[in-house]
């Protein structure tokens, strides 16, 4: 029920949106970089795809194609998704439906957890 409670400090009090300072580019860069890196659940998931889905023969420099096509779509993907979700229009509006956002993730998550359950 976190989703619901109320959050302060996350808007001034005309409801306009706080900028969150990272520092440069560089050091923004690094931080997302740093935080992919550490999530197990991504090389899982990517590790599992990949042996499932290339063919067993694949040469070396096939599989390095796949491996940069895939880094190449989801770098355009992430750059886009933060392009947009940093506009000041984006980032006001999901800050107005952020509890709702979060309860609707929170329970469509929750439903498939229970769906995967054995029973």
């Amino acid at each position: 029920m976190h989703a619901w409670r109320a959050r302060t400090g996350e808007s001034g009090p005309s409801g306009e949106v706080a900028a969150i300072s990272v520092g440069s580019l560089g050091s923004a860069w690094r931080l997302g970089l740093a935080t992919d890196l550490a999530n197990p659940k991504a090389v899982a998931f990517f590790g599992a795809l990949f042996a499932s889905l290339l063919p067993a023969g694949l040469s070396t420099a096939a599989r390095a194609e796949v491996v940069l096509a895939l880094l190449f779509m989801a770098l355009t993907w992430l750059v886009a998704v933060a392009w947009t979700a940093s506009t000041g229009r984006v980032a006001a509006a999901y800050q107005r439906g952020r509890r709702a956002i979060d309860a609707v993730t929170g329970g469509v998550l929750a439903g498939v957890g229970l769906a995967l359950f054995p029973r």
